[in-house]
């Protein structure tokens, strides 16, 4: 009689763990975020000095942001500074820091309304990277961006008063001297945290 018992315990509590483990498992395969994602292709195209390239990321019909180049003579340090840009425009945002620097984010980081030590900022520049080229001495790579391979540019565009979370996907080759665009995305649910690359 005391076999049956116990032999009744255990096949209820074996029967107990595959159900809480089997509710368990279902929980981890939900999405941490149903946020649909927009994207749009950039075909890997290779920005050179001298080449612009625009983006309408939501395919509104209007452009959002600005790639570009520009070259800059400073008399004072005795240099010039050949520098690759991105810009937001009306209605589109860019992150910056203290320094006027966008974080590069890595695929999975979150981007979000907040994110630590950044600021959102309408009509911005940001300096990617840049070729130092001094009077006397050897040329040299200065910015964030200057030796990334598909990293993730967060932004966000406003449309209707609501903003939408986004990403540009680049890289830059500092051998060739060229900012490569691969591919971006917009959320289509407006204030969702998104993860870049997602």
């Amino acid at each position: 009689m005391t076999n049956f018992f116990s032999l009744q315990k255990w096949i209820w509590l074996l029967l107990l763990t595959a159900a809480f483990s089997s509710c368990r498992k279902n929980n981890s395969i939900v999405p941490e975020s149903n946020a649909v994602m927009q994207y749009l292709n950039l075909q890997n195209t290779k920005l050179l000095f001298e080449q612009s390239m625009i983006i309408d990321i939501n395919k509104d019909g209007t452009a959002d942001f600005l790639f570009a180049t520009l070259l800059v003579g400073d008399p004072v340090l005795k240099r010039d500074r050949k520098q690759f840009y991105a810009y937001s425009l009306k209605a589109a945002y860019l992150l910056n820091d203290n320094e006027d620097q966008s974080p590069v984010f890595n695929k999975g980081e979150a981007i979000a309304d907040v994110v630590n030590g950044f600021q959102w900022y309408e009509v911005s520049a940001i300096v990617l990277a840049e070729k130092i080229v001094p009077l006397t001495g050897a040329p040299f790579w200065a910015g964030s961006w200057k030796a990334t391979d598909h990293k993730y540019l967060p932004v966000q565009v406003k449309k209707n008063e609501k903003l939408y979370n986004g990403w540009i996907e680049l890289s830059f080759d500092s051998t060739a001297e060229n900012l490569i665009l691969h591919k971006a995305a917009i959320c289509t649910v407006p204030g969702k945290p998104i993860k870049a690359g997602a």
